[in-house]
């Protein structure tokens, strides 16, 4: 539970910085990196999303899919870089580690014997 209530909140507050730094963009016409920033958090938003799905729903693929939410999540972490400081990329990263720990080690609950009856 606390690994869903951290990745809802990383992915809120990724929600929010994205959209003012669109919004600035919008403001500043020379700021022309700001749309590819904003996406970038926008999409780092989407990602911890998707860790929240892999906790709550079992999937086949889900070493794989974790892997690759894991890294794009390195990837625009890293290009957005500029944007944040030392702790709160620190906080990001646990986050993300945190989940891909919990997400890799759940198992896949079984029905009992007479679920159906």
């Amino acid at each position: 539970m606390l690994s869903v209530s951290l990745n809802l909140f990383a992915a809120a507050l990724n929600l929010i910085r994205g959209m003012s730094v669109i919004g600035h963009g919008l403001i500043d016409e020379m700021d022309s990196g700001a749309y590819g920033h904003g996406s970038a958090f926008l999409l780092l938003s989407a990602l911890f999303c998707g860790q929240v799905y892999l906790m709550f729903f079992f999937t086949p693929w889900r070493h794989l899919q974790t892997a690759l939410l894991q890294i794009g999540q390195f990837g625009c972490s890293y290009y957005v870089l500029s944007f944040r400081n030392v702790v709160q990329t620190t906080f990001f990263m646990t986050v993300t580690l945190f989940a891909t720990v919990v997400i890799l080690t759940r198992r896949q609950t079984s029905k009992l014997p007479g679920y159906s009856v």
